[in-house]
């Protein structure tokens, strides 16, 4: 693991967190101390004093872009630790499942899109431009829709037929999760590891903001975070890499490892409202169970990030399940400060 304290210079001494506008993580337990050097990093880079994105003075130079880049190329360290090592392991991926199987293109008003009668199987499904043009339907019902609302469905078994697919998105075929295991053990490791200690302090972040601030507006500290949590992701998670893809499904899907010491205050079990108490508990959750579970506390331009990050991963039958199971239980989730 990277030493995070020795690349950005601070120290642990004790300092005044009584400034309700910043976010420090009081009271968190430190399994390692590569846990406690990228809670400290984290805190000296959330706590930036940034204008711009704050919003008290939108039109001035955004000084977050520094440190972001600091935090992004040592994370990146922290999961390819041998030089090059990250553009090694990218290029032997490429013969092992390159390329999406779902298209998943956003289709905006000024889009046009192409619904195919004989493929499309109901009346909503529909294909992107590109996609139209690579793949084969002559003598097919085919429609022109102009001003397009929705996502490209093309390589979808659910929404598309198979052979009305174009020669990029072939649809999931079942074996990129038999795929993983081909993945160094050395990255994988690394990559799980420091994945859940980032989303660990954010939810942390998400329960102590709520705790002193509730719900009045969404935080820009916490807007800040996930901004920098996307481009962790974004960093390493290849689009157009099935494998990598299962891998950030794989990441998603589960909790936080048994042994790990990671405890939040929210009651796991309670599917309406979320409940905060003074005592920590191991969560039950799923990772993007609790990424919905907090998503109200971010700004709209996080949650379209959240929407585009599971829209990414629409190729697997097996994560459409599960974001429906996730979307109905937390469909009615309100905060509530318990007073236990």
């Amino acid at each position: 693991m990277f030493n995070f304290q020795e690349f950005f210079n601070f120290n642990n001494s004790t300092k005044d967190r009584s400034d309700p506008s910043k976010i420090y993580f009081i009271g968190v337990e430190s399994p390692t101390s590569s846990f406690t050097s990228m809670k400290t990093a984290l805190e000296k880079i959330i706590n930036v004093n940034c204008p711009k994105c704050d919003d008290s003075s939108p039109s001035l130079p955004c000084k977050c872009k520094l440190p972001f880049a600091k935090f992004e190329k040592f994370f990146n360290k922290c999961i390819f630790p041998c030089e090059n090592s990250s553009n090694d392991l990218l290029s032997s991926l490429n013969s092992l499942g390159n390329g999406k199987s779902v298209c998943g293109k956003i289709l905006k008003s000024k889009d046009i899109g192409f619904k195919c009668l004989d493929c499309g199987l109901d009346n909503t499904c529909i294909i992107c431009q590109e996609c139209y043009e690579k793949s084969n339907h002559k003598g097919h019902r085919t429609i022109l829709q102009a001003n397009c609302a929705g996502c490209c469905d093309c390589g979808d078994n659910e929404a598309w037929k198979p052979e009305g697919n174009c020669t990029d998105h072939q649809g999931f075929k079942g074996n990129e999760f038999e795929k993983i295991e081909l993945l160094p053990e050395e990255f994988k490791r690394n990559y799980y590891d420091n994945f859940h200690m980032i989303f660990y302090l954010f939810f942390m972040a998400c329960e102590d903001f709520f705790t002193r601030c509730g719900m009045n507006k969404p935080s820009s500290k916490l807007s800040r975070i996930w901004r920098l949590i996307a481009r962790l992701l974004k960093n390493v998670n290849n689009d157009d890499n099935v494998i990598l893809n299962s891998l950030l499904f794989c990441l998603l899907k589960k909790g936080f490892p048994e042994g790990s010491g990671y405890k939040l205050s929210h009651e796991c079990e309670n599917r309406e409202i979320i409940y905060l108490s003074n005592n920590k508990n191991k969560c039950q959750c799923s990772i993007l169970e609790n990424i919905f579970r907090f998503n109200i506390l971010l700004e709209k331009e996080n949650q379209k990030q959240i929407s585009e990050l599971c829209i990414s991963l629409f190729g697997f039958y097996d994560f459409k399940q599960f974001l429906i199971i996730i979307y109905t239980k937390r469909r009615k989730t309100r905060f509530h400060r318990s007073l236990i």
